[in-house]
């Protein structure tokens, strides 16, 4: 699953979008949750004073502690976000959260993703900002479909975040056209 740490075309696309809605400020501390490779870890590190990334995936902190050229204000960890303490490092000026929700969503109950969402709230700084970027088209699974995706937007609504903006960006990569939500919030 993680062979490479180089992104897609589409990917660094992404990437890039992401970091555009992102830069207009520097962050003390952030957490990127499902870091994977950590290529968008590299990207945000000279815009946060420390970054914790975490993936549940070991073999993907693995690739990203391997690549060698770790800025020394990013740390990688193998976690769970279900289980990680949110409060022991917090509070979090920026958590980025992409490409989980409708994971986890499949795992876990709606209560338990709520809490997630709400624990991430109280744990976060006033004036902090949540990212999230989820595929909401062109895949084919079945978590990825656009009402639910929404869904988990609108949960970040309903703990307290307000949505300070959003965009789409489209793209086709092996063949298929694929849509991605990236949504900006912050915590008043």
């Amino acid at each position: 699953m993680w062979g490479t740490a180089d992104p897609s075309p589409l990917a660094r696309r992404r990437f890039d979008a992401m970091l555009g809605l992102l830069t207009d400020r520097r962050y003390g501390r952030a957490l990127e949750v499902g870091c994977g490779p950590g290529i968008f870890s590299r990207m945000l590190a000279p815009h946060v004073d420390h970054l914790r990334a975490v993936d549940v995936s070991a073999e993907a902190v693995a690739l990203a502690k391997r690549a060698g050229d770790t800025p020394a204000n990013v740390s990688f960890e193998v976690a769970d976000i279900m289980e990680y303490d949110l409060h022991a490092e917090g509070p979090w000026d920026l958590v980025v959260a992409s490409e989980m929700w409708p994971y986890l969503g499949w795992m876990y109950s709606f209560y338990f993703v709520g809490w997630l969402a709400s624990e991430i709230f109280a744990a976060s700084a006033s004036g902090a900002r949540l990212m999230m970027v989820d595929t909401s088209s062109g895949a084919e699974d079945e978590l990825l479909e656009p009402w639910l995706i929404a869904t988990y937007r609108d949960l970040m609504q309903n703990v307290g975040y307000e949505r300070e903006g959003e965009t789409r960006l489209q793209g086709e990569e092996a063949g298929s056209e694929f849509e991605f939500l990236l949504t900006v919030f912050i915590k008043p």
